[in-house]
């Protein structure tokens, strides 16, 4: 669960702060400092019975050890309570903290991803943004198949704890402690089915499993169409957005055009009447003059 938790922190700081997280120096550093707090943190909760607080025991049908959380003794009634809370709710809480912090801070990004206006930058955001997003769905997966591994382990402990030991049978504890212990075993199953890079890797270590690497090619295809189609879009949505300035700033175009045709046609307007005039004058002596000379 410790491990899981230093996952969970470490997708949120990515994703909450990438700016922060960017150097490969502190992130590897962080990383060793990280694995040295695990197991530091891990050996202690394991030495603890051995020098004193509880005590390790055989259990269920008498095939593998743990600490006696049987015995109704202070010591091990506190050991109990102490590792359920500190090995087990606490971190699944602050898992589940990192999270619904994460959603909120991915939705937000992508908010605010729409409002940019180079499509460029916005679009490589896009790709950085949901490769994290999908590392931690896979590990929001493995995190939920541990805590209903281990879930009722804890739930025979803290039975134990209240005093009711008396009606769990070996085979009620066994179980638990297989499904528990074998959790470490599923994590590479889950990774062979949700992860596309871990299936291609597969596929070229073991030989025979050349359909782990043409599902990589389906997936690699149908992502490379999908990014297409989010360009096609962002590129049209672009366009469409310089159509509209383009639709915006014409009118006042053919408002001059209007305008200077109007003046033209006032300027030739003017220009051409008198000639009009004098035409019809024209015309009007000629008929005077044919009414004259014309025979009474």
């Amino acid at each position: 669960m410790i491990n899981l938790l230093a996952i969970s922190v470490d997708r949120y700081l990515v994703i909450s702060r990438p700016l922060q997280t960017l150097q490969r120096n502190s992130r590897r550093s962080r990383t060793a400092l990280a694995i040295l707090c695990i197991w530091i943190y891990s050996l202690a909760w394991s030495l603890a019975p051995l020098i004193g607080w509880s005590s390790y025991i055989p259990e269920g049908l008498m095939t593998s050890c743990t600490w006696d959380y049987v015995s109704p003794s202070s010591a091990n009634k506190s050991y109990t309570m102490m590792l359920c809370c500190f090995v087990f709710f606490i971190p699944l809480g602050l898992i589940l903290y990192c999270y619904v912090f994460m959603f909120l801070s991915v939705r937000k990004a992508s908010r605010d991803l729409e409002r940019l206006s180079s499509q460029k930058s916005t679009f490589a955001k896009q790709q950085s943004m949901r490769s994290e997003w999908k590392l931690a769905k896979i590990a929001a997966v493995v995190i939920v198949v541990y805590v209903l591994s281990w879930a009722p382990y804890a739930c025979v402990t803290l039975i134990a704890w209240a005093g009711h030991a008396d009606i769990l049978t070996p085979y009620s504890k066994t179980l638990p402690a297989v499904l528990a212990k074998s959790s470490a075993v599923y994590n590479p199953l889950i990774y062979a089915i949700v992860h596309s890079k871990y299936r291609a890797t597969l596929a070229e270590k073991v030989p025979g499993l050349s359909c782990l690497s043409r599902s990589h090619k389906d997936s690699l295809s149908t992502s490379s169409n999908s990014d297409g189609s989010v360009q096609d879009s962002s590129f049209s949505r672009q366009s469409s957005l310089s159509k509209k300035k383009l639709h915006s700033t014409k009118p006042p175009l053919r408002l001059k055009e209007s305008l200077s045709l109007c003046e033209r046609d006032l300027v030739h307007g003017s220009l051409a009447m008198p000639k009009k005039s004098r035409s019809v004058d024209m015309t009007s002596d000629l008929v005077t003059r044919s009414q004259s000379e014309s025979p009474v």
